[in-house]
């Protein structure tokens, strides 16, 4: 696609591992703290996880996407699968480490503290599930332009993406 990152090690921010309350709340921070500096000058994500917790992941998006809108880039090193993708797709501009692999799969729940569910708390676990899905795949529908059905697809399928596919989907505009 011919776009040059422009990388400036200073106005980075670096999301590592599992995405939940406190990787986000450090992502939001440092991306404010830069924002708030230069709202024109470029910020460079840097996203490397096997995914975590869809609220938290949904309020790092909707803060980063709404309430800021900053000059975003982002880069995906490693592995950036399941939420990790749509905070990915925060950057308007968007790049892949040669090694990096994508993951789409379909959501999935562990209860918290006991094993047990009753009939009405597994519906409402499965309702629960299927919408935060929902959100998640138009998401990457929206910022890929890849259609809805096939993001379904993908995730119902556990998909891993390689670089080029990345490109090739719309994930990514360029692998580094």
């Amino acid at each position: 696609m011919g776009l040059t990152m422009d990388f400036k090690p200073e106005r980075s921010v670096y999301l590592d591992g599992e995405i939940n309350g406190h990787t986000c709340a450090e992502a939001m921070m440092g991306i404010s703290k830069l924002y708030s500096a230069d709202q024109e000058a470029p910020i460079t994500l840097f996203i490397s996880s096997g995914g975590g917790n869809v609220s938290d992941a949904f309020a790092l998006y909707d803060y980063v996407m709404t309430a800021l809108r900053p000059n975003l880039q982002t880069v995906a090193l490693g592995e950036a699968n399941s939420v990790a993708v749509i905070l990915f797709l925060m950057g308007e501009k968007r790049y892949v480490g040669n090694l990096t692999i994508l993951k789409l799969h379909e959501f999935s729940f562990t209860p918290e503290g006991s094993s047990s569910v009753t009939a009405r708390g597994a519906r409402k676990m499965a309702k629960s599930l299927e919408l935060s899905q929902t959100k998640y795949a138009d998401i990457i529908a929206n910022r890929s332009g890849i259609p809805k059905r096939k993001v379904r697809a993908l995730m119902r399928k556990k998909t891993t993406i390689l670089p080029a596919q990345a490109v090739e989907l719309g994930l990514a505009h360029q692998v580094l």
